[in-house]
């Protein structure tokens, strides 16, 4: 592969493997090398495994966007006291709510947030030993990276500003996680997320989108935006209990941080 080829780069990090793939603009994403993975194993282990992969498919100096799996990353939702103003008070004050929901060390994580002091925002956590190891290798082999951005925060970035209906919700459906995202003048407002068996069918969402609205006493939307790993087009345009299904693409997005 050219260094001075047009193709972009993206190395995704799952539960059970570290995928690298490039695309051109007008093509899909192509697989061109992978390695398995077991995220609960040592940085030692990820760092050999990195390495190698990079260094076979990959030429020096070349650029690429970092992927984190939803089920390596904590979503939650954050709420400012008053008065506070300073990026530091909103450090904290994630740091604590992520302490309090999830029970971890925050320092064990990097907190990435739609950071604001007057509205709730989002935040996303993602683990600090792996993000460093491949910084390190990075540094070491030559590569820059672009980024590095949980799989439904870079879906979300990439496509919510141009939905029409802005009061939609989202649903990011990967390997055994399923996420569920309203939202609001372009920003996520409450999200939910779980590990288990993905729908299998359209009709199976509706009993998660029942759930969510109670859960967040909201009437249930209009418009839902469906980001699915194993794409469902013959969901596209179906109607389940009043909620029109829009399947969006997953190969054509790039990646920017939260």
């Amino acid at each position: 592969m050219s260094l001075f080829n047009p193709d972009q780069a993206r190395l995704s990090l799952g539960h059970s493997r570290i995928l690298l793939e490039t695309k051109t603009d007008r093509n899909s994403w192509k697989k061109i090398g992978e390695c398995a993975y077991n995220h609960l194993v040592t940085s030692g282990n990820l760092s050999a495994r990195l390495q190698q992969l990079l260094s076979t498919h990959l030429p020096r100096g070349r650029k690429l966007n970092v992927l984190f799996s939803d089920q390596l990353t904590r979503y939650f939702m954050v709420v400012p006291p008053k008065q506070i103003g300073s990026y530091a008070d909103l450090k904290t004050i994630a740091e604590l709510r992520f302490s309090t929901l999830f029970g971890d060390k925050s320092n064990d994580w990097i907190i990435q947030a739609d950071w604001a002091a007057d509205y709730p925002f989002l935040a996303c956590a993602l683990p600090r030993e792996p993000i460093e190891s491949i910084r390190r290798i990075l540094d070491a082999g030559g590569w820059r990276s672009q980024g590095m951005v949980p799989e439904s925060i870079a879906m979300w970035n990439f496509h919510a500003p141009k939905w029409s209906d802005q009061s939609a919700w989202f649903v990011r459906i990967s390997e055994q996680h399923t996420l569920v995202a309203t939202g609001a003048a372009g920003r996520i407002r409450q999200i939910n997320s779980w590990i288990g068996e993905p729908p299998a069918n359209a009709e199976q969402l509706v009993p998660i989108l029942t759930r969510e609205a109670l859960r967040w006493d909201c009437p249930l939307p209009t418009t839902l935006y469906l980001s699915y790993n194993d794409v469902k087009l013959e969901w596209h345009g179906n109607r389940i209990a009043g909620v029109n299904l829009i399947v969006l693409n997953t190969d054509n997005f790039k990646l920017e941080n939260v």
